[in-house]
């Protein structure tokens, strides 16, 4: 909300909130002296974009100071609920003399802060959300296991080999794809036949494509894929190895879009931390490090129709540099520092923020199918707090906030990181997850 500042500088909230808001302040522009913000100018080492957390006292009030201000400046003030919990949040706002954002502070008497039950519909109806929530929540309990790894299987008196039983006349391996949505132990086996190999990834096709999917018409898909891998490790960190072979595979496969029809919707691809682990934990564990991606049905074959050049443009070439941030979340968060996997809402936000990346490590555009979630969130985002979700709604919301955030980096707004990129990195890796 923008207000012009005149008279007290002080403003008071009394909420009916257990937990905190955060506070973000953004410069506006205004005349006088006070047009540009410093430091100082909002009092108390308060920097425009900065995001901060508001405490409330035992009477659910709490008051923010505005010190040194000429008067003529004006500023946005974004009131945003961090309660984990669904429902509805009132608030009142004192302070403000400006009578135009009081119209919009009353209109609604209670705003939701949290999410409501229509985007709970909504993330119910959305297979890729619906999947990603509960792969998440599956991650969450692994911490107390053991990964995969070669030589605990040697111990075992099994042979390394047998994880990766051949197919094809030797040309590929079989894969475990999950085959519920609901289930992280149903799973269908499926022969990948490996199509590249790099120094970075193995890249695989199930047999049953081979003929529309191949090393020559995912050419230039695969090399685009290859020059962001590096850059996404220097931004987020590195993933895990646990097979200790120096690459993950990727798989594109149709049982991933039959994945999809067993709720009722459409998977695009995913990754999942219990492949790291030993099928004797996880049975449907490939005991590697795995993408995987749904491939083009202009039939309706497997799942929905999907036109070649539609699963081009719009979802390989972002799903792959998505899954994979979350298969660096997973080591960075969990496996390295132990400190359980990234809270799915800020899991997927980061995900979505990093489809924006450019095969030369450039941030400045815009991912193609980024602007269609925001656009959903901007509706009414008054009832889709996006830290209590991850529909399609909410995935908006995190994106722009992630986005945010690495655009006041870039800007030098805050102290703990230098840049955007020493942002996203302190993401991942500071040893906290979440709000």
């Amino acid at each position: 909300m923008s207000t012009s500042r005149r008279g007290p500088n002080h403003l008071n909230f009394h909420a009916w909130i257990r937990g905190i808001l955060l506070l973000g302040l953004a410069a506006c522009g205004g005349g006088g002296a006070g047009a540009d913000f410093s430091t100082q100018a909002l009092g108390g080492g308060f920097a425009p974009g900065e995001v901060r957390p508001v405490n409330f006292d035992g009477a659910n009030q709490a008051r923010i100071e505005f010190s040194e201000l000429s008067g003529g400046e004006k500023f946005s003030i974004v009131l945003f609920g961090a309660n984990s919990q669904a429902g509805y949040y009132d608030f009142q706002l004192q302070g403000l003399n400006d009578a135009a954002q009081a119209k919009f502070l009353q209109a609604p008497a209670g705003l939701p802060l949290e999410a409501t039950e229509i985007e709970e519909e909504a993330e119910a109806d959305d297979a890729t959300s619906l999947l990603h929530k509960r792969l998440r929540n599956w991650e969450s309990g692994l911490g107390d296991l053991e990964p995969y790894s070669p030589e605990s299987e040697y111990d075992r008196g099994k042979a390394f080999a047998a994880t990766r039983t051949s197919c094809a006349g030797g040309r590929g391996i079989h894969f475990r794809v999950l085959s519920s949505l609901s289930d992280n132990e149903a799973y269908e086996t499926v022969c990948g036949v490996e199509v590249r190999r790099s120094g970075q990834a193995v890249y695989y096709v199930d047999e049953a494509v081979l003929n529309d999917l191949n090393a020559g018409n995912l050419g230039s898909i695969i090399d685009e894929f290859e020059a962001k891998i590096p850059h996404e490790r220097n931004l987020f960190g590195n993933e895990s190895d646990v097979d200790e072979n120096g690459t993950f595979s990727v798989l594109f496969s149709p049982a991933v879009n039959r994945l999809g029809s067993s709720g009722g919707g459409f998977v695009t691809g995913y990754f999942f931390g219990g492949d790291l682990y030993p099928r004797s934990s996880i049975p449907g564990s490939n005991e590697q490090e795995v993408l995987f991606l749904c491939v083009p049905d202009p039939g309706g074959r497997w799942n929905v129709q999907l036109t070649r050049d539609f699963w081009d443009s719009n979802i390989v070439r972002s799903v792959l540099p998505h899954e994979f941030q979350h298969m660096i979340s997973f080591n960075q968060h969990l496996l390295l520092r132990n400190d359980g996997a990234e809270e799915a809402w800020a899991n997927e936000g980061i995900s979505h923020f990093i489809e924006d990346l450019e095969a030369d490590g450039s941030l400045d555009r815009v991912g193609v199918e980024n602007p269609s979630r925001v656009l959903l969130y901007l509706v009414a985002p008054e009832s889709a707090a996006f830290t209590a979700g991850i529909s399609i709604a909410q995935r908006g919301g995190s994106y722009l906030f992630f986005r945010y955030l690495y655009e006041q980096a870039e800007l030098g707004r805050y102290p703990a990181a230098s840049n955007g990129p020493e942002l996203l990195k302190n993401l991942l890796q500071s040893g906290v997850k979440g709000v």
